[in-house]
């Protein structure tokens, strides 16, 4: 069915929330990319990523965590995060 996002400041499941809408999937044989970018404006700390797979049987699973740190750059070009 889907994919959707979950965002949390800490590495704990269960502190996540979804940050993101439903993410149709593609129903096909051939290899499909997706891409989902966080436009929120966020706070210079780590924050952990998890990607939830859906199923049209209401099955799902979790992939993650991802983990990112933000560094402050006040008034200069944003630098790239090293995780």
């Amino acid at each position: 069915m889907g994919f959707q996002i979950f965002r949390a400041t800490v590495s704990n499941w269960e502190e996540a929330i979804s940050v993101s809408d439903m993410i149709s999937a593609t129903n096909t044989s051939q290899m499909q990319s997706y891409l989902w970018v966080d436009k929120e404006k966020l706070a210079p700390i780590r924050y952990y990523y998890w990607l939830e797979s859906v199923d049209y049987d209401g099955y799902s699973d979790f992939f993650g965590p991802v983990n990112i740190f933000l560094e402050d750059n006040i008034g200069g070009i944003p630098a790239i995060p090293p995780d």
